[in-house]
């Protein structure tokens, strides 16, 4: 089976993920991992193929809004801050990139919290099935 796990966010996440990719591959399957350029040299050091996601949280992170979301700390104001940034940059591009790499061929979508429903309509639009796997 080609399974790809489309993951965003820290390298801490997409690192948790990309073991699961070897684990997968061990059982047989091909496996791709969708992440950010940031973490795709980690992902083939791991084993899977790695495929491309836009974005570079690291960068949004260091923007003026970024900042802004850093010092927030907690409760509503980040939740605020973690939208506005979502909303320029997070949702289309990434919806984009996850369905780009899902059409290189995929059996299976497996999706993390921060690519869940984007996942879900790219892998409808595919006829494919999805997963969400929580890291935790």
């Amino acid at each position: 089976m080609r399974i790809l796990i489309a993951t965003a966010g820290s390298r801490g996440g997409v690192d948790t993920f990309a073991g699961l990719g070897v684990r997968l591959r061990a059982a047989g399957h091909q496996v791709a991992v969708a992440t950010h350029a940031t973490s795709a040299d980690s992902v083939r050091a791991a084993g899977p193929e790695s495929r491309p996601l836009p974005g570079d949280p690291r960068t949004e992170l260091a923007s003026d809004q970024g900042r802004r979301l850093l010092r927030a700390a907690s409760g509503p104001a980040t939740v605020l801050q973690l939208l506005r940034l979502a909303r320029r940059w997070f949702m289309p591009a990434l919806g984009d990139g996850i369905a780009a790499a899902t059409a290189l061929g995929t059996d299976l979508l497996l999706t993390t919290s921060t690519t869940s429903a984007l996942g879900r309509v790219a892998a409808e639009a595919a006829g494919i099935p999805t997963i969400t796997a929580a890291n935790s």
